[in-house]
């Protein structure tokens, strides 16, 4: 697809109820989903004291940079402001997860290489008292 083609297809899209859009490149394509066809994923969130850590883009799950030890455990101790992971957002970009208090970390929700999409909660935190 050229860019004028893309364009009329975005100016479309602006103008219905579609929640999900797909394409191919390879032989074309396209694949679309309205609200009604295909329901949001749920993701379960534990007891109220705990705050979720969402996913801050869609992409990847990453524990740390290549190269880096992983940076959060279950059940460790963290503090304000301190790297949990990444999710590679692609193109060589990331967006960092990290911890919006201290506390502990009671459930680790995602795996390194886990598929992830924008406020999926990726850890449950008990703040500190």
């Amino acid at each position: 697809m050229n860019t004028q083609e893309i364009e009329e297809v975005l100016s479309w899209l602006k103008g219905t109820d579609l929640v999900e859009v797909s394409y191919r490149q390879g032989q074309k394509g396209f694949s679309l989903a309205t609200s009604e066809s295909s329901a949001a994923p749920h993701y379960p969130i534990p007891a109220s004291r705990f705050t979720p850590i969402a996913s801050p883009a869609v992409g990847v799950f990453q524990w740390s940079e290549p190269g880096r030890p992983r940076q959060a455990e279950e059940g460790a101790e963290v503090a304000a402001g301190q790297g949990l992971g990444l999710v590679e957002t692609g193109k060589g970009k990331s967006a960092p997860v990290t911890a919006p208090s201290a506390g502990r970390l009671a459930r680790v929700m995602v795996e390194a290489g886990a598929a992830v999409e924008f406020d999926q909660p990726l850890f449950f935190l008990e703040p500190a008292a």
